[in-house]
């Protein structure tokens, strides 16, 4: 396991033996301290250093319903609202609306990483599905030939809220949140991984043996509607169908991969080469996020242009981008709890305006683009440059360019769409079109995690974030507006005492 050379003292440059100290690697389950169906808190042992392939682990045992399942692009992460980490009671790092951020940093994840590995890890499901029929549509027999892990079947109407049979939508019973038909089994085991709770702290290893107590606590997403936790596949339409009931998180528990060093005798110890080090004072550079949650009014007004202008409050922070969601408002008055934004993806997801989108950033009196962005392609550009691994998303779950009419904002006819109907059918785009139009700023100087890599807000100057979304002739929908800043952070730690600047 290879550990930052910061913390690597037991190469022969540091005084080690001619090959270096072994290293060994203890799996260390840790249960909870204190675990109720809102939060989740974890004590991490005084031992060793904390590998980054460390990973929160539970299940979700779901409420006398098999056709629950969990949003498809966020999978069970859907479950979790947050996440802090402490080191003697001072906070290091807080990751807030983790689900949406999951889902934003996904997409980041190859297609294959995010078909084969989160689906595993996390029960994500949005990979496309493939039409197995042989072009005989009008057998019903042939209609449910859909493989994949969501898809076509004809005895589910209700998803859609309509009841034309071959355009309903149904998730794989394999990859729903309930096994079995009566919906009493629990979920497979998931399995998130530091690095998704705290993004910013994937850059190091802690040494445990050596800090204070090292608290982690997350908080779970209320489940007092459908479309947060779990969604809902059948008896569907608002105020028709069954009462969601929800599920409920069992068995939370941490797995920690421990490094220890196997010294030889009569040899000065690395932990105790590493104490020395810390007594004396280290530095370590990471990021962390400042979050901002605003909304945009609903307007019935056609073709109307709806524009938000957020303050951020930034001042004096090191920037190195943001990440940026727009997800449709859920209806909270639904009087069947099942008042979700999106069949397939519960509350996850970004949805863009259907016939246009703006979007400019002001830092220290001065814009960063020298005219908003203000295309598809302009804006995907952009949100792609967050990380060295450009972003992923089909063209159609982007933007609406080429599945609305550029005049009206309507739809277009199937024949016309960019979507390849052997691939998906028309209700099934309609449902996931345009539902990833995640925005983003890069404001790096370089990739690398050294100090100094973003862009600094002096004091005194707002940052002033500004999106504009043209809606339809049926106006446009009220809207959340999610910011994660990442933002530089400096860990200074002397004598198992840590202190966080930046935040």
């Amino acid at each position: 396991m290879s550990l930052p050379r910061a913390l690597a003292l037991n190469l022969p440059e540091d005084g080690g033996t001619a090959g270096g100290t072994s290293q060994f690697v203890e799996t260390h389950e840790v249960l909870p301290a204190t675990f109720d169906q809102r939060q989740v808190r974890f004590l991490f042992p005084r031992a060793g250093i904390l590998a980054a392939d460390s990973f929160f682990q539970f299940q979700v045992q779901a409420k006398n319903n098999a056709n629950y399942f969990f949003p498809i692009s966020v999978g069970a992460m859907g479950c979790l609202e947050s996440a802090t980490m402490t080191i003697g009671g001072v906070q290091v790092a807080q990751t807030r609306s983790l689900n949406h951020r999951y889902g934003v940093t996904n997409t980041f994840r190859s297609q294959r990483e995010r078909s084969l590995q989160q689906s595993i890890r996390v029960g994500v499901t949005d990979s496309f599905a493939v039409d197995a029929r042989n072009n005989d549509e009008t057998d019903p027999a042939q209609m449910q030939r859909f493989t994949g892990r969501y898809g076509v079947d004809v005895n589910l109407p209700f998803i859609e809220g309509n009841a034309t049979n071959n355009s309903d939508l149904a998730v794989q019973l394999h990859y729903r949140a309930c096994q079995n038909a009566t919906g009493t089994d629990p979920t497979p085991e998931w399995r998130v991984y530091l690095a998704d709770l705290f993004p910013g702290m994937s850059y190091f290893h802690l040494p445990l043996q050596l800090l204070d107590q090292v608290a982690i606590t997350i908080n779970f997403t209320d489940d007092d509607r459908i479309g947060r936790r779990l969604c809902m596949d059948t008896n569907y339409p608002p105020g028709v169908g069954a009462v969601y009931e929800g599920g409920e998180i069992i068995l939370p528990k941490m797995h920690l991969s421990l490094v220890h060093y196997d010294d030889p005798v009569g040899v000065e110890s690395t932990m105790d080469k590493m104490k020395r080090m810390f007594d004396e004072g280290l530095t370590l550079v990471f990021t962390d996020d400042q979050f901002v949650r605003s909304f945009s009014a609903e307007s019935a007004v056609a073709n109307t242009t709806v524009q938000s202008n957020l303050q951020l409050g930034l001042d004096g922070q090191n920037v190195r981008s943001m990440l940026i969601a727009t997800p449709k408002q859920p209806n909270y008055a639904s009087a069947t709890l099942t008042g979700t934004t999106n069949n397939l993806m519960g509350d996850y997801g970004s949805e863009p305006g259907r016939l246009k989108n703006d979007l400019q950033l002001n830092i220290n009196a001065a814009n960063v683009f020298p005219k908003p962005l203000e295309n598809a392609s302009q804006l995907y550009g952009e949100f792609s440059q967050i990380y060295p691994m450009p972003a992923t998303i089909p063209s159609f779950q982007y933007s609406f360019v080429g599945q609305v009419n550029e005049t009206t904002g309507q739809d277009i006819p199937l024949e016309q769409k960019l979507t390849d109907r052997n691939l998906m059918t028309h209700k099934q785009n309609e449902v996931i079109t345009a539902n990833k139009g995640y925005l983003g700023v890069n404001l790096r100087s370089t990739y690398e995690n050294v100090l100094g890599a973003g862009t600094v807000i002096n004091q005194g100057n707002p940052v002033v974030l500004t999106i504009s979304q043209q809606g339809d002739t049926g106006g446009i929908a009220a809207k959340d507006i999610l910011v994660w800043a990442i933002c530089e952070r400096q860990m200074a730690i002397k004598g198992g005492k840590v202190a966080v600047s930046g935040s």
